[in-house]
């Protein structure tokens, strides 16, 4: 058994003990145990032994009786989760679980939850979004569905709970070749005739890229000069950059993807292609966008640079807009929904479809503005400003 001391903003002392210890299961298989979030070192040594103790007495068998929501959550990021999930996903659903499940939830017996109490927990989460709330949910059916699996349970109670919240309609923010051209001006802004430096050069390659492919941030700086086939006009998304909770010493290329679907290639346009040819010149490393001396980009760099820029030219951005703003170009450009999806890599059609329902409401809006706003339809009745009654009736 061993103990491990957490920072913790919630809790008062500033940090939170956490118990571990490895047990074999009644088929002689090794397991791990962590439980976390005491107050003190003594509650968690307490707590594991009482815990060792019930092992011993089930031949290493979990009393799925006893066990709470908290428990099998761990155990499910343990066994599934942390090998299921990309990094950020992972992060994603425990900041999920201990802002809005842990306190509530958490200590309740997974045997004893049912719809009533379920649907009465998601019922009093109406102050928030609809979008939010089905985070939540995601969060309880893998719990659930790991605990039928694994024989806690029997019936899966989350396929009839119904979630509620207030509707916010999702913005998929766009930027325009024009604003971001405006942004890489800004960057390469130099006082006193100094140069730009490498760096600087390589984030307005950043933007281009992210433009021109709709790569999301982590794929774009994984991108490498062997990923682009200028004979063939392609460039292969196969990797990306692991960086959500490491040190900067500890960012590392992934091959795990965020979805199945999300490895795959994108023609190459030709501004992109003259823009990475003559970049390549320059860039003498094999990532394309890095530091002076070859190593990675720092996201949170990026994210300060681009805000500043962009602040300062009084332009909304964000780095994510680059990806909605290629889905956007392509529905715009009359390219079907299908073939938008799967150039833009989504898991889901229904996320292109989101994007493109917003896009059509814009495009009726322009279809009733170009069309009786030209100078040909506009009526002007010298005589009398005011409408005739005759048009009124």
């Amino acid at each position: 058994m061993y103990f491990q001391k957490r920072e913790s903003k919630k809790n008062k002392k500033g940090y939170t003990w956490t118990v571990k210890f490895y047990y074999k299961d009644e088929y002689g298989i090794k397991k791990r145990f962590a439980k976390s979030g005491f107050a003190s070192k003594a509650d968690a040594e307490k707590f594991g032994i009482k815990k060792q103790q019930e092992l011993l007495e089930n031949d290493g068998k979990m009393d799925a009786i006893n066990l709470t929501f908290d428990e099998v959550f761990e155990e499910y990021m343990e066994v599934e989760g942390k090998y299921k999930y990309a990094k950020s996903t992972e992060m994603y659903y425990r900041n999920t679980y201990n802002n809005h499940v842990k306190k509530k939830i958490g200590q309740a017996k997974i045997a004893d939850l049912h719809y009533l109490s379920i649907q009465k927990y998601f019922n009093s989460l109406d102050q928030f979004g609809k979008a939010t709330n089905k985070n939540i949910k995601k969060v309880f059916c893998v719990t659930f569905k790991y605990a039928q699996k694994v024989g806690y349970i029997r019936e899966n109670p989350m396929p009839m709970i119904e979630i509620r919240g207030i509707e916010n309609k999702q913005e998929y923010e766009v930027v325009t070749l024009e604003q971001i051209e405006q942004i890489i001006d800004s960057m390469l802004e130099t006082k006193q005739g100094r140069k730009a430096t490498f760096s600087t050069y390589s984030m307005c390659v950043f933007l281009y890229l992210g433009y021109f492919l709709g790569t999301r941030k982590s794929e774009t700086l994984a991108l490498t000069k062997d990923d682009v086939d200028f004979e063939n006009n392609y460039i292969y998304i196969s990797k990306r950059l692991e960086y959500h909770g490491l040190k900067r010493s500890e960012y590392h290329l992934t091959e795990r993807m965020k979805t199945k679907g999300s490895k795959s290639k994108i023609p190459l346009c030709l501004p992109l292609k003259e823009i990475l040819l003559q970049w390549f010149q320059y860039n003498p490393y094999d990532l394309i966008c890095c530091k002076e001396d070859g190593n990675f980009l720092s996201p949170g760099d990026l994210d300060i640079v681009f805000h500043n820029h962009s602040k300062n030219l009084g332009i909304k951005f964000r780095c994510h807009m680059l990806r909605h703003s290629f889905v956007t170009n392509l529905i715009h450009n009359g390219v079907d929904v299908k073939t938008t999806a799967e150039l833009a890599r989504h898991s889901d059609i229904r996320t292109t479809l989101q994007i493109y329902t917003q896009v059509s409401e814009q495009n009726k809006i322009d279809a009733i503005q170009d069309t009786f706003n030209s100078k040909n339809t506009l009526v002007r009745r010298e005589k009398d400003p005011i409408l005739d009654k005759r048009y009124m009736s």
